[in-house]
């Protein structure tokens, strides 16, 4: 499987203390074999060993998921989250003022944002 320039992984242990914080996550929306937190993820392409293809297509409301998303799905993943009345995402996102999903995302919000190096 090719990698690309938007496979990103948090640290791992920067995720275990989401999870400390947060309680257990269950799957892993935006992630490659390479780059999943969790054994249940889901891949943007077919992926023989990802639970699912596409992130956009699964009921985010009925998990407790984790979205790394490339940065230019940013504002669609809050979209799902809003239509879909999503009640638990741990988000990872640029600190970014300017990007019109920026205040969605502090309005969405249900904890005080992270900030990790």
């Amino acid at each position: 499987m090719d990698r690309d320039s938007s496979d990103w992984k948090l640290d791992p242990i920067v995720f275990a203390h989401l999870n400390e914080l947060w309680g257990l996550l269950e799957v892993d929306l935006f992630a490659t074999r390479h780059t999943n937190q969790l054994l249940r993820y889901v891949f943007l392409r077919p992926d023989p060993v990802a639970e699912a293809t596409d992130a956009f297509s699964r009921d985010w409301s009925q998990m407790r998921g984790y979205a790394f998303p490339p940065f230019s799905l940013v504002g669609h993943c809050l979209s799902q989250v809003r239509e879909q009345d999503t009640q638990y995402l741990c988000l990872v996102t640029p600190v970014w003022e300017t990007p019109v999903w920026y205040p969605l995302l502090l309005h969405l919000s249900v904890d005080f944002p992270r900030l990790f190096p």
